[in-house]
């Protein structure tokens, strides 16, 4: 599907926050904590990329990644930090989650925190108070 670069938002050196709204108008999706989209990256030499990004934030009226960019990567994060900005489009795929909780209470929950780097994405992404 094609979103529109709503914003960009630098956060500090070489990470840029892009928000992201579908471009025919529609509300974009709801995504679960750890969910993921591809982004379609266009590089002004004709090269393309197809990379994944983990979504940040809680659901709502856009998509929002950050992207680090990354000097010695294949190019994708260096082309969305120098050609992309505010206005232009993407092909972005579908919010796809690879990390189902299948529990949702409290103490259940609890027991991910010393879990490792993957408990630190859910919890920044979930609403941690909506827990009973």
């Amino acid at each position: 599907m094609r979103y529109r670069i709503e914003a960009i938002v630098a956060h500090g050196d070489g990470v840029k926050e892009f928000r992201l709204a579908p471009a025919d108008g529609s509300a974009a999706p709801a995504w679960p904590p750890s969910a993921h989209i591809t982004v379609g990256i266009q590089a002004a030499d004709g090269a393309s990329y197809r990379n994944a990004y983990s979504l940040v934030g809680t659901p709502g009226p856009q998509l929002r990644i950050a992207v680090q960019r990354e000097a010695a990567g294949r190019g994708g994060s260096r082309t969305l930090h120098t050609r992309y900005h505010a206005g232009m489009e993407l092909d972005v795929s579908s919010p796809r989650d690879g990390f189902q909780l299948l529990c949702q209470e409290k103490p259940c929950l609890e027991k991910l925190i010393i879990s490792g780097t993957d408990t630190v994405h859910y919890w920044s992404s979930h609403d941690f108070h909506a827990i009973k």
